[in-house]
């Protein structure tokens, strides 16, 4: 995949690299609202070091892909600062839809990471790999998410009522969507 492609203004999605463990098993322990939210609504127990090179590491070292299903690290462009987290857990080609998650852990948020990582995703998946739906889901609690979403034009298509639990309650799960061409015209727009 050539690196323009998968970058943006400010970041580029790669897939994780050895010296990454760290940095990652550090955010996870430290970053609990952002393992609330992009998880099952809970913090789970510490990842071991193979857990992680297992979910992060580059190919040659362990398969993180089946098919165009990819978790991706969210890095600067500027220092290769890994900020978050990016990944596509579930596609469905013959139909030409996948479903998005992003991270950007807590000391990078409000910088324009998130949106820019999702744009670049969104263009990697509709321009080079001919997806013609993304969808997104998204707990009530997390309004940061949410008001990303609805910014990037993606429309709020139902809510799943009280289907996760998170931190001793039940919330809902709203259910955003944007296809390749509402996605072209907001980006020709911008």
């Amino acid at each position: 995949m050539p690196s323009a492609v998968w970058s943006g203004i400010r970041i580029r999605l790669r897939p994780g690299q050895a010296e990454d463990i760290e940095f990652l098993a550090r955010a996870r322990l430290d970053d609990h609202d952002a393992m609330r939210m992009h998880g099952e609504g809970f913090v789970p127990p510490p990842p071991s070091r193979r857990e992680l090179i297992g979910e992060f590491a580059e190919p040659a070292e362990q398969p993180v892909c089946r098919g165009d299903e990819r978790n991706f690290v969210v890095a600067r462009i500027e220092d290769d600062l890994p900020v978050g987290t990016a990944s596509v857990p579930r596609t469905r080609p013959q139909a030409g839809w996948f479903l998005l998650a992003i991270t950007i852990f807590e000391a990078h948020r409000r910088k324009g990471f998130g949106s820019d990582a999702v744009r670049v995703l969104l263009r990697g998946y509709f321009d080079e790999l001919r997806y013609h739906k993304a969808n997104a889901a998204v707990f009530s609690t997390n309004t940061a998410s949410l008001a990303l979403f609805r910014h990037l034009g993606f429309v709020e298509e139902g809510c799943l009522l009280e289907t996760r639990f998170t931190e001793g309650r039940h919330v809902d799960e709203h259910l955003f969507g944007i296809t390749a061409p509402e996605f072209r015209a907001r980006a020709a727009s911008d």
